[in-house]
């Protein structure tokens, strides 16, 4: 009974420490939100589960007792380093988002999934896996703000709920001329649930399965003021009017002219369009809607790719 009780012990202490958390955002640490509440020292823990269809998914267990901190002030259009607490080592993608509470609305304003070759976002993370990089919008209006950062661990997501989201908050102070304000936005809960596609998923299945990945939630800001625009369409159509005469009968008719209309779908050519594997459309997405090689194929509501 002693032996069984301390594997199970051990194991339960091997599978936190394959667990992380953001502890500093720019080698800062005090404009963080707490994740879990005092004294359950969970910060590492992930929000799985049923959690991801609750408030845990906003910004950790802490829920009410994430408060806003002293905001770290950043300058948009920088860079921002998120450091980890230990290697970011399951497999799956980076989100950020942003929010002027953390009663959202929340836009989305980067997403890294996967490389051309088939890397997640963290096995490209730098310093042994250990911190994400990314640009704040130059275009974000200054004052405080919200970031949400999540990482998917998809290593359990195979089924509804075994997904793992590593969550942080962080308050920052935005410095810059920029006016925008981003969107879309969604709200948390809600913008997903533990069965979405994406947020289940099979990271296993090879590289050309991977690169079908439906990214989850909706599309990343485009950098305007007026946070996104309408639903783009994922062709082009033409009209070509076209003329015919007709003849004169017996009974001398006046001539006549009638105009038809030919609708032409137009596809990108000569190396125009979206990339191989990559978007092509979803709600919002205001990117290329056509594809330099391959087809435009509908994945969800907020994700078309161009596949083979």
């Amino acid at each position: 009974m002693k032996s069984a009780a301390v594997l199970t012990t051990l194991a339960l202490v091997g599978s936190a420490q394959a667990h992380y958390f953001v502890k500093a955002i720019n080698g800062q640490t005090t404009c963080l939100r707490p994740i879990s509440p005092p004294g359950t020292y969970r910060d590492n823990f992930p929000v799985t589960g049923a959690q991801i269809d609750n408030a845990d998914v906003v910004c950790g267990e802490a829920r009410a007792l994430t408060t806003a901190q002293p905001p770290c002030t950043i300058a948009a259009g920088s860079t921002i380093t998120l450091t980890y607490d230990n290697q970011v080592g399951h497999p799956g993608p980076e989100f950020i988002y942003i929010a002027r509470t953390a009663a959202g609305p929340w836009a989305k304003i980067n997403q890294d999934i996967i490389s051309s070759d088939g890397k997640w976002a963290n096995e490209r993370f730098g310093n042994g896996q250990t911190t994400y990089t990314f640009t704040l919008p130059a275009a974000l209006a200054s004052g405080n703000w919200v970031l949400r950062t999540e990482h998917f661990g998809l290593h359990g997501a195979l089924q509804a709920g075994g997904a793992q989201l590593y969550i942080r908050c962080i308050d920052i102070n935005v410095t810059g001329s920029g006016t925008g304000i981003p969107g879309p936005t969604v709200q948390f809960p809600g913008a997903f649930t533990s069965s979405t596609p994406g947020v289940v998923w099979n990271p296993y299945g090879g590289t050309a399965n991977n690169l079908r990945y439906p990214a989850v939630g909706p599309a990343v800001w485009n950098g305007s003021s007026s946070g996104g625009n309408p639903d783009p369409q994922p062709t082009t159509t033409t009209s070509v009017a076209t003329t015919t005469t007709t003849t004169r009968t017996s009974v001398a008719p006046a001539p006549t002219t009638t105009t038809t209309t030919r609708t032409t779908t137009t596809t990108a050519s000569g190396g125009q369009g979206a990339p191989l594997y990559g978007q092509c459309g979803g709600r919002n997405w205001t990117g290329a809607t056509t594809c330099a090689q391959g087809t435009c194929k509908f994945s969800n509501d907020y994700y078309s790719q161009c596949l083979p």
